[in-house]
């Protein structure tokens, strides 16, 4: 049960740092896709799109990493004091919580003579009987912790390498109109690629959530895009 139990939380670990890194991926892609159209509406100047994209997609990973590490940290320190409250509970008021235990070992199953047995055992060890009534009454598991430094990179990363992809067309010296193009072809397949990774991981159909993917994506980038334009005749802006 032991090594059962380390499995599943190495793999509960894995699937937060995917979460981590699909959340940055997907808004490293949607916003600077948003962005970039915003740009090439305003203004069409290749060299300019790419260079004030690789400055937000820079900006954006900083924020997105930092704030996945604030998060994380605030929740683990969150937790660590509950666990302490109760600790402290556990050892001036172990009757209480032996009580508790008792009722929770009943209500899964055990028998009334087994289930007096854990508690008194519990009673012993204010530390275990802490961890059981934090684990039974308020949800509250160790493994299902985050490492705030962990959360903070792999967010930030994701988000930097999928902002840069929409970016790339527009530092290969093409013409404004395909650099536009090229970069919503890649956009729209690393949009596809996210939503694959999205639907597999929480079990939902693959075409319908690649579809949301990147119908979400294109519609930000042409409402962004149609917001540009009217920027650029209101102020007078030459398009390249």
């Amino acid at each position: 049960e032991q090594e059962l139990a380390e499995e599943e939380s190495r793999f509960m670990k894995m699937l937060d740092h995917i979460r981590d890194a699909v959340l940055g991926m997907n808004d490293g892609l949607v916003e600077i896709l948003s962005v970039t159209m915003g740009l090439v509406g305003a203004y069409g100047s290749a060299f300019h799109v790419a260079l004030s994209g690789l400055v937000v997609a820079v900006a954006g990973a900083l924020s997105m990493g930092i704030g996945a590490f604030v998060a994380a940290r605030a929740q683990r320190q969150v937790h660590e004091g509950s666990l302490a409250r109760i600790l402290l509970a556990a050892r001036y008021a172990a009757h209480v919580f032996e009580d508790r235990i008792r009722r929770f070992m009943e209500d899964k199953g055990y028998s009334g003579e087994a289930a007096s047995k854990v508690a008194m055992e519990s009673a012993k060890d204010p530390k275990l009987m802490a961890r059981i009534i934090s684990e039974e009454e308020y949800g509250l598991k160790e493994e299902r912790l985050e490492d705030p430094r962990a959360a903070g990179l792999y967010t930030g990363l994701a988000y930097l390498l999928s902002a840069l992809l929409p970016i790339i067309p527009y530092f290969m010296s093409l013409p404004i109109i395909p650099s536009m193009l090229l970069s919503l072809l890649i956009a729209g397949l690393a949009l596809s690629a996210t939503g694959l990774v999205i639907a597999i991981s929480a079990n939902l159909p693959v075409k319908k959530k690649i579809a949301e993917m990147v119908l979400a994506g294109f519609g930000s980038a042409a409402a962004t895009f149609t917001l540009g334009r009217i920027f650029s005749m209101i102020f007078g802006v030459t398009v390249a």
